[in-house]
């Protein structure tokens, strides 16, 4: 009788730890498809004017200018930043007026997750507001390894060119995966603007681009 207690006992303990285990893998991996903030980059392509605009409109905000994402001609100017606050991506709305005076006017945060891993192409049906890109000569520089899987990536690209802005977030799988906001030039004028890329990275450091979306400026001025 008590060899049969025991016994159960044992199975009874042993059905936990399975189920804990079982849990305890889930989480994991539920954890490792979490995308999340890549801060560590640094380097903005910006000019004098834009960021003369950007600081006079700060304040004492905790606002660290990344790049000028684009402007929209009204009764003067409105200037569309991406700065990081804090552990997250902001866009951010100046409006400088016509005697030069300096505004923000929204604050918003980077919706990452409605762009990564999809492809959401260009059309002039959805885009309203009048915002206008200035696409610089050069991207900034990723690092090295990322840098180079990137172009990789997209070399093959017939129609467009990509300059990168800033990786905005890293999901870490078997492989990983990173959302890259960039600057997109393209032979058809009319869709230059801003694109997420989702790039995926193997192990081995074969790379692909997985999605290019393009982000419609005028959903950041709300």
């Amino acid at each position: 009788m008590k060899k049969r207690i025991i016994l159960s006992l044992i199975l009874v303990i042993s059905l936990f730890m399975v189920a804990g285990c079982g849990k305890k893998d889930k989480n994991n991996n539920q954890e490792s498809s979490v995308w999340k903030a890549d801060l560590n980059s640094t380097e903005s392509i910006i000019s004098d004017t834009a960021k003369k605009v950007f600081n006079d409109a700060k304040g004492d905000k905790n606002l660290t200018l990344v790049a000028l994402l684009g402007k929209q001609v009204v009764a003067g100017t409105n200037y569309m930043f991406l700065c990081k606050d804090g552990d997250s991506y902001k866009s951010v709305v100046v409006y400088n007026d016509l005697e030069g005076k300096s505004e923000i006017t929204h604050i918003n945060d980077f919706d990452l997750i409605g762009y990564v891993n999809t492809d959401i192409s260009y059309n002039d049906k959805d885009v309203v507001g009048g915002w206008n890109v200035d696409i610089p000569s050069k991207g900034v520089m990723l690092e090295e390894k990322i840098q180079t899987a990137f172009d990789n990536a997209v070399k093959n690209t017939k129609t467009a060119t990509y300059l990168p802005i800033a990786i905005l977030g890293v999901q870490n799988e078997s492989n990983t995966n990173y959302g890259i906001l960039t600057y997109g030039k393209f032979d058809d004028e009319d869709k230059n603007g801003i694109y997420l890329i989702t790039l995926h990275v193997d192990q081995d450091n074969t790379s692909k681009v997985l999605s290019t979306a393009f982000v419609d400026l005028a959903l950041y001025n709300e």
